[in-house]
């Protein structure tokens, strides 16, 4: 058993409690480098731990996380870069806001199981084959999310584009809203996809929302997806571009499907028409 008196710093080295701190016994499982936990189950000695040692692990840390702690701040180009694969907790916020750029790269994996929002200018960009898969929330109020250069946002929770804010989905990246997904394009903002979407979940243009599917975009509401349009959705522009809401989809348009050069297949079901050159039935 370990003991331990106090001693004054004061003169010699005279103990001026002569009490002691019982640290647990070194006997059996309560060896002296597990002294500091704490003990399930003593012997008649109460001194004398002989079973289940309680190992203490430390909370998560809540609250608003710092930005550089977790990515290095390039001055030149104003932007902070993640150091490596991150998950944000569920009681944990990263804000992104008015002048801050936070940038995923080389193929590094952030996860957010918390919140994410993006203020006033704030962008995200994910490059480089990196990936971000969101579990909680993503506020984007006036900021911007770039998914580029075969970037991958996988979307489990809830994306809300807010207050003039913006998502652009380029050169052969892929957002992938799946089954308990939810995505909103609210009145004023946009997406801007020249790539590929995949819905398999909820996502919603709202009335003064606008999605441009142009340059060889690919929109594709799968079995089980709903596509809520009750704002703005072109189809059209230069190179190839498809709409397809495949058996089982649903499109529900109260608001304008505009189909221009592109072309538009449905199998599942659509409410509402769609302008423009008609749609196929055959996907």
């Amino acid at each position: 058993m370990f003991k331990k008196g106090f001693y004054s710093h004061i003169g010699a080295n005279q103990p001026i409690v002569r009490g002691t701190i019982n640290l647990g016994s070194t006997k059996g499982r309560g060896s002296s480098t597990r002294m500091f936990n704490y003990c399930n189950q003593h012997s008649a000695n109460p001194s004398e731990c002989i079973n289940q040692f309680i190992t203490v692990t430390p909370a998560t840390s809540c609250g608003v996380i710092d930005i550089a702690s977790i990515a290095t701040y390039y001055g030149i180009n104003a932007y902070y870069i993640l150091n490596g694969n991150y998950t944000i907790t569920e009681c944990q916020i990263l804000n992104i806001p008015g002048s801050t750029t936070f940038q995923i790269t080389g193929g590094k994996i952030l996860t957010n199981d918390g919140t994410i929002t993006i203020t006033n200018g704030g962008s995200i960009i994910n490059t480089n084959s990196s990936l971000i898969t969101n579990n909680g929330t993503i506020d984007n109020n006036n900021g911007f999310i770039t998914n580029t250069n075969s970037g991958l946002i996988t979307n489990n929770g809830t994306i809300d584009n807010n207050n003039s804010a913006s998502i652009q989905n380029t050169n052969n990246s892929t957002i992938n809203n799946e089954n308990s997904g939810t995505i909103t394009n609210n009145y004023g903002c946009s997406i801007y996809n020249y790539s590929e979407i995949i819905n398999s979940g909820t996502l919603a243009n709202d009335y003064g929302g606008i999605i441009n599917n142009n340059n060889g975009g690919k929109f594709t509401n799968n079995s089980g997806g709903t596509f809520e349009n009750a704002g703005t959705f072109s189809n059209s522009g230069q190179n190839s571009n498809t709409l397809t809401n495949n058996s089982g989809g649903l499109i529900n348009n109260s608001g304008a499907i505009n189909n221009g050069d592109g072309s538009t297949c449905i199998e599942g079901t659509i409410t509402g028409t769609i302008s423009g050159i008609a749609p196929t039935t055959s996907c």
